[in-house]
């Protein structure tokens, strides 16, 4: 049932207010519209090295290095985010359907 907000809420579920985190948070990493298929190519080392490399650097570092560089690396933190948020919601949506489920 939807609740004040439009947050999904059902008695019970701790579930509730991660699960609406998450949604937002996804919501606003695929606003940024990364293209389809951007890093198909890309082995997934190196995708999770140039994601690593854009978590620990200072925006002030960041904006050091050439455009094209920079980009890349934000695109790639951007991508792996969305990834792992998607993964997350599944694993909470799953958990919520478990838990709600009669015996």
């Amino acid at each position: 049932m939807r609740g004040v907000g439009g947050g999904l809420h059902h008695r019970g579920s701790g579930c509730v207010t991660p699960l609406v985190s998450k949604i937002r948070k996804l919501e606003a990493v695929r606003s940024i519209e990364l293209p389809d298929g951007l890093f198909a190519d890309v082995a997934p080392k190196v995708l999770a090295a140039w994601r690593a490399r854009a978590a620990v650097e200072a925006p002030s570092h960041m904006r050091t290095h050439p455009r094209e560089l920079a980009v890349l690396l934000l695109a790639a933190l951007v991508h792996e985010r969305e990834r792992e948020l998607t993964d997350t919601l599944v694993e909470l949506l799953i958990a919520t359907v478990h838990g709600t489920a009669p015996p």
